[in-house]
């Protein structure tokens, strides 16, 4: 871990400084953002540079984009899986909420447990998570 504390990426504002369990979070209240994270992701973050190159992606690609530009500090995600080959079962399918650790990506399967996503598919694509409807709680 590092004991730099790089700016908000957001705003570029001062970060607070680090808790006990070495999260920070902005303290610029005009930012916005609600991002409280642990040093090394937050460390980790694009810039604002590279999400205004996310949105001309996501707008070119309908808001797809290549796997190899996804996150991979554990920022949830949207991911693209498609079978590792015409023998695989299962068809290509999108898997909501996933995020990468240890390795590889990862998702909640249907009995509530973790899955890995590399196991049985090839991950091609992924999208960031929508925007709460205006309003929610």
């Amino acid at each position: 871990m590092s004991n730099e504390i790089k700016p908000c990426p957001f705003c570029e504002g001062d970060p607070a400084p680090l808790d006990e369990n070495n999260h920070t979070s902005c303290t610029n209240v005009a930012c916005g953002s609600t991002a409280y994270m642990h040093v090394d992701a937050w460390n980790n973050r694009p810039t604002m540079e590279a999400y205004a190159r996310i949105e001309e992606l996501e707008a070119e690609l309908g808001g797809w984009l290549p796997i190899d530009m996804a996150p991979t500090n554990g920022e949830r995600v949207d991911i693209w899986l498609e079978p590792h080959d015409a023998f695989e079962s299962g068809n290509a399918h999108r898997r909501a909420n996933a995020y990468f650790q240890r390795g590889e990506w990862w998702f909640q399967g249907n009995r509530g447990h973790d899955v890995s996503a590399s196991y049985h598919w090839r991950v091609t694509h992924f999208m960031p998570l929508p925007s709460p409807p205006t309003g929610a709680a």
